[in-house]
């Protein structure tokens, strides 16, 4: 039998991959957790008329909010959270910003 087709080496192989893909999401994880928070005069939020609580902004829509965002990545019902826009910050739940996409049922 020669070494790629030994059952227990790819076993070994795949546990390994899984490993290091679940500790990396652990790691994001606590990297997100640990991310600053964006501010209004961050020059994206600024181009994308953020504000951190969504009753200061005219042009959001009725019930629209990041925690309510398909891009936002946080728990839904946190405080803050990471979103896909604002690459290593978290932005308030009840914020909002011009990209807020509503989540696909």
């Amino acid at each position: 039998m020669n070494k790629l087709s030994n059952p227990h080496r790819r076993t070994i192989l795949k546990s390994l991959m899984y490993g290091t893909f679940a500790a990396s999401a652990v790691i994001s994880e606590s990297k997100a957790a640990d991310a600053p928070l964006v501010t209004e005069a961050d020059p994206t939020a600024t181009a994308l008329h953020y504000v951190s609580d969504v009753k200061a902004s005219k042009d959001a829509k009725p019930g629209s909010k990041c925690a309510n965002c398909a891009l936002y990545t946080g728990d839904r019902k946190a405080v803050q959270g990471p979103c896909s826009i604002f690459a290593g910050k978290q932005v308030k739940s009840n914020g909002w910003c011009s990209a807020w996409t509503a989540i696909k049922q």
